[in-house]
């Protein structure tokens, strides 16, 4: 995947905000719990698009900031958000001060980031012995139908760009001052209608930037997988992973 192409799909989902956010499903509050946010933790939620991961922070009562690069997307989660301190910046240029928070967190989006510059100024703003949060949250591939219709996200038949993170071992360079990195995964399920789902399918990077007529063609092609597991009251039961990885910021 060339620069050009991979900073166009980075930029890609302003222009659907808000069926993004309609149709993206939220971070399941358990996640949350394992990086330890809980009532009173500043957490700021970096990356944080229109607030699917943010809602959930402010559910477990947590202070929270949220950084989002794209003005749509932030507009999207200001209106979800009311009062919320939101900033329209990157997560390799954070416009916090350095200590500032106990836990960062950048949810389905590191793919899209400079892991050293934007590890840095994790760093940078995390208190001493703070949470570096790095997390996904998508379809359970390895349930075989659903591997089969998460495949049909890349028209271009190639890996997504969160592909090449396994969520195993050191996800910011060694060098940066974080330390005993742990993983998780919690499987959860999503019951939704096939028009949903079908939605949802539309709001991924690979679909938005493919050539005309791809949403159809994925349309075509994913509604035998989902017919397949419509129960009687038209619902299908998404089997769901949401992954993650934290490291602790090292005291200064």
């Amino acid at each position: 995947m060339t620069d050009d192409l991979e900073a166009g799909r980075a930029r890609s989902f302003g222009q659907v905000a808000e069926r993004y956010d309609a149709f993206r499903p939220a971070m399941p509050a358990e996640i949350g719990r394992w990086l330890g946010i809980s009532t009173g933790t500043k957490v700021v939620d970096v990356a944080a698009g229109t607030g699917l991961a943010t809602r959930t922070w402010i559910g477990l009562g947590a202070q929270v900031t949220a950084v989002e690069p794209d003005p749509a997307m932030a507009a999207q989660l200001r209106r979800g958000s009311p009062g919320l301190e939101v900033h329209e910046a990157v997560a390799e240029d954070l416009p916090l001060p350095d200590a500032s928070v106990e836990v960062l967190t950048i949810c389905s989006a590191w793919h899209w980031c400079d892991p050293a510059r934007a590890g840095a100024e994790a760093a940078r703003v995390l208190a001493d012995g703070g949470t570096m949060g790095l997390l996904w949250n998508g379809f359970d591939r390895s349930v075989e139908w659903v591997a089969s219709l998460a495949a049909l996200r890349e028209p271009s038949g190639g890996p997504s760009p969160s592909a090449r993170y396994h969520h195993e071992g050191q996800q910011v360079p060694p060098e940066l001052p974080f330390e005993d990195p742990t993983s998780t995964e919690h499987r959860w399920t999503w019951t939704r209608t096939p028009e949903q789902i079908l939605g949802l399918m539309g709001t991924f990077s690979g679909v938005l930037v493919a050539e005309q007529g791809a949403h159809d063609r994925i349309r075509l092609e994913a509604q035998p997988l989902l017919e397949e597991h419509v129960s009687p009251e038209g619902t299908v039961a998404l089997p769901m992973s949401a992954r993650g990885w934290q490291a602790t910021r090292v005291p200064r």
